[in-house]
């Protein structure tokens, strides 16, 4: 009844008071804001030109603001560029100075055309070529069982645990496990070694570098329930493929130098020296491959010795790597125990050679040749 009454009196408002249209006109309210009234849409405003100038000259407070945060993060990006820690920075690459004009002459390109026809078949005779060295083939062996009667999901955690082991230790694992998965593992493990020797690789330097396991036939069973009944159940089967790799000397030694030389093999080392009653010098050489201790301390001490060197460049004044200096390292100490491990195989080839030479003089003896 409300809502009728007062419409009522609108009506009525609007019948006496004439509507006229307002046009640049501010009402003024009670509250420090004002409403501005916009001009109507047939009436073009008109601005001074001091306005328009000042409009698309100066800049707004929003504008000014954005200007300002924009050119702090180019002025801290700036300095941290210039820093003397920036590697990227060319003035902080190390000066060197080489003179090479003696090796590198530039020739001067003849003006006659008879001439530089001589000059083209000269540098085709010679023409400089860039050699990409390939990387070294991996020497790999691999084998397959399949139908191994065990899930997947009990076989899958015992084929990641052996990646990147050494033979012996993926071996002596798996022998330690007292489950079915590990036991078909393990006669998979000793199935590929066998073939690696057979076609003369070294068996002390023998990695797992691929255990892949992948489901196989399916087969169904009766399951037997009391009272005659029964009911049907899968029984899986799973096929596995492991994949040896012979690393080289260098690689080996190199993790030997980072105290990772692998616990079963060092076992293997402990046992050949009490066989043949080792001197105390030669135990004491080896101590950092024969024990966990050692190979601990092995570890520690290349660790500082990166660190010892890192120093050295920085009272020098450069800033290297750490991965830089580490990879040097290795390349240096891998290269004299590799030469050292070679000339011991060839000392032993020509010691069992005269050997044999030697037996054969004595049968020959023996026989009356």
């Amino acid at each position: 009844m409300l809502q009728n009454n007062l419409r009522i009196f609108g009506s009525a408002f609007r019948s006496i008071v004439p509507s006229v249209p307002l046009r640049n006109v501010t009402m003024r309210t009670t509250q420090t804001s004002t409403i501005d009234i916009q001009p109507a849409p047939n009436q073009i405003p008109t601005y001074s030109r001091e306005y328009l100038r000042d409009l698309l000259e100066k800049p707004t407070e929003e504008q000014i603001r954005r200007a300002q945060e924009e050119q702090i993060i180019k002025d801290r990006l700036q300095r941290i560029y210039d820093a003397k820690q920036n590697d990227r920075n060319p003035n902080n690459f190390v000066k060197v100075k080489v003179n090479l004009m003696e090796k590198y002459k530039l020739e001067e390109t003849p003006t006659t055309t008879i001439a530089q026809i001589d000059h083209l078949t000269r540098n085709i005779s010679r023409p400089f070529i860039l050699y990409n060295q390939p990387k070294p083939k991996k020497i790999c062996v691999q084998g397959i069982r399949r139908k191994v009667p065990v899930s997947l999901k009990k076989i899958i955690p015992v084929m990641r645990a052996i990646i990147g082991k050494h033979v012996y230790d993926a071996i002596n694992y798996c022998a330690n496990l007292e489950t079915k998965a590990a036991k078909f593992v393990r006669l998979t493990l000793n199935q590929v070694k066998r073939h690696a020797e057979q076609i003369d690789l070294a068996e002390d330097r023998l990695y797992v570098v691929d255990a892949i396991s992948g489901k196989n036939k399916r087969w169904k069973r009766v399951r037997y329930h009391a009272k005659g009944r029964g009911a049907m159940m899968n029984k899986d089967t799973t096929q596995l493929m492991i994949r040896l790799e012979e690393k080289p000397v260098e690689v080996m030694f190199k993790e030997m130098i980072q105290g990772k030389f692998p616990p079963a093999l060092a076992y293997i080392i402990r046992k050949k020296l009490l066989a043949t009653d080792a001197d105390y010098e030669l135990i004491r050489r080896n101590n950092f491959i024969l024990t966990a201790r050692g190979r601990q301390q092995r570890k520690l001490m290349f660790k500082r010795q990166v660190i010892k060197e890192k120093l050295a460049f920085m009272e020098k004044g450069v800033q290297i790597s750490t991965n830089l200096i580490e990879k040097k390292i290795l390349e240096e100490e891998a290269r004299k125990f590799a030469q050292v491990y070679r000339n011991a195989q060839e000392r032993e080839k020509s010691t069992s050679l005269s050997e044999r030479q030697a037996l054969f003089k004595k049968n020959e003896e023996a026989v009356g040749l």
